[in-house]
């Protein structure tokens, strides 16, 4: 099966990081922002066959919101990014998941804190709650240590195959 998964996300959270570092590309530490949109594969091996999950890093700048609703149609998974050092980051969940939501309607979703290898200023106890609240999953990831990454992955592939099983219902 293959899974349309957008990364969203303000800028400079670390989507583009994320993604490589899921896809087996590796850290960046020069890695420059998104423009407009760039995409990565990444293929798991599952029991009723592989899952390819294509990640649309949507760019997280004010100026490339425009964008977004023409690479988020036919999602049925998303991956909300913020930076667990920035709280404003945080705060701006909520404007990317109306967004979404806008767009595709409520879809299977997780929230990525990301940076956890810096300085925290949003409480993970506070991210969870708004995870619970708004149905979606939640992860501590670091792009840059790789930490929490296969966690991720995991999340990912647990609500593919769950949706695979809804299908089939």
């Amino acid at each position: 099966m293959i899974y349309k998964v957008p990364f969203c996300g303000p800028g400079g959270v670390g989507k583009t990081s994320l993604a490589k570092r899921l896809t087996g590309e590796g850290f960046s530490p020069w890695e420059r922002i998104t423009v407009g949109v760039t995409h990565f594969v990444k293929k798991v091996p599952a029991e009723n066959g592989d899952l390819t999950f294509i990640i649309w890093d949507i760019g997280g700048e004010e100026r490339f919101r425009f964008l977004a609703p023409l690479f988020l149609r036919g999602a049925r998974m998303v991956v909300y990014v913020f930076d667990v050092s920035r709280h404003e980051s945080f705060v701006e969940i909520d404007e990317w998941r109306r967004v979404v939501e806008g767009v595709v309607g409520r879809v299977t979703g997780i929230l990525v804190g990301n940076k956890i290898d810096g300085v925290r200023v949003v409480d993970r106890s506070g991210a969870e709650g708004y995870a619970r609240t708004h149905g979606l999953e939640y992860v501590e990831t670091s792009a840059l240590t790789g930490a929490g990454v296969d966690n991720l992955l995991e999340k990912m592939v647990q609500q593919a195959v769950s949706m695979g099983k809804n299908r089939k219902n």
